[in-house]
């Protein structure tokens, strides 16, 4: 192939007689396993950034689920905007191009990025499918969004000119998911400043301990019994004087005897079942959707370990 060839198809920032790779006549399926280890070792790069948000916002696992996505767009966004290539694509020589060879650009890159979401869904499957479906270009939903492809290259690297939108994305996107998340996350219980029911909120919280120290796989009726318990510690408390304790102790036992009744009910079924087993299993749901309804008004009264059943 003549000099003037190569001059001719030779893309911006890179050697003048470097050949242009066809990603139609590529090594496609020696490509794609590539292209899946790289994916891996970024997944990888995000198993201690995952760790360390768990450890800095203990309690609050909307909001940790929701920066880590943020961070590995993040990610992907700079690296890809910068070089063409995160480090899992370094490593194994894969760049993120125009299909014309090109560098793409921060808006390109931003809209591939974005539709990883999309790919990403059922562990990549939707991503896998349609790199099926797009033939040898192998190109995600992301590509087809960006007019991209991934292909093999380890030359020399001109980066599309710089934008504010490589600094403007990530901002953007982390704030997101701090906002997004602070608002999904379940909210903590405070506990209440009323005496008595603080007393009340004792009671629950040995309930806690009890349930916590039975061992091994705790039966039915071993937590039937200690919620009754439960329930006649909560009666034997002196009486209420202020007006609040009196309504948050007329609530807490009444919602108290709702679960009691429901779960007694349940034991009485499973007794007469042929099957009690099976009988447990498909009647616990009613129970459980009983004490969501309770737990949720005694976070209302400020009980927050009666709000944990």
């Amino acid at each position: 192939m003549p000099a003037e060839s190569y001059a001719a198809a030779a893309v911006p920032g890179v050697p003048l007689f470097a050949p242009q790779i066809d990603p139609m006549t590529e090594n496609r399926r020696h490509l794609d396993w590539r292209r899946i280890r790289a994916t891996r070792i970024d997944g990888l790069l995000m198993v201690p950034v995952a760790i360390a948000l768990l450890l800095l916002f203990h309690g609050h696992p909307v909001t940790v689920w929701f920066l880590v996505m943020a961070i590995n767009l993040s990610y992907h966004f700079v690296m890809e905007t910068a070089c063409g290539q995160t480090f899992g694509k370094r490593w194994k020589n894969l760049r993120v191009v125009k299909r014309d060879g090109s560098p793409a650009g921060a808006s390109a890159i931003a809209a591939r990025t974005v539709f990883r979401i999309i790919d990403a869904q059922f562990i990549y499957l939707v991503g896998l499918i349609t790199m099926v479906i797009t033939g040898k270009r192998r190109q995600r939903v992301g590509d087809l969004a960006a007019g991209t492809i991934v292909r093999e290259d380890d030359r020399p690297w001109k980066p599309a000119p710089s934008s504010p939108l490589l600094v403007i994305y990530p901002v953007v996107w982390i704030a997101a998911a701090l906002f997004f998340g602070s608002q999904l996350d379940p909210k903590p219980v405070t506990l209440t400043n009323d005496a008595y029911m603080q007393q009340v909120d004792r009671v629950c919280e040995q309930r806690m301990f009890a349930e916590a120290s039975l061992t091994g796989n705790a039966s039915f009726l071993q937590l039937q019994q200690i919620s009754l318990q439960e329930t006649q510690a909560i009666k034997n408390l002196p009486p209420p004087v202020t007006p609040e304790a009196v309504y948050g102790r007329k609530v807490v036992l009444k919602w108290k005897r709702k679960i009691d009744k429901t779960a007694a009910q349940i034991v009485a079924d499973a007794r007469t079942s042929n099957n009690p087993r099976t009988t447990l299993e498909n009647e616990t749901p009613r129970l459980i959707d009983v004490m969501k309804q309770a737990e949720a008004r005694m976070a209302a009264l400020g009980l927050p370990h009666c709000a944990r059943l």
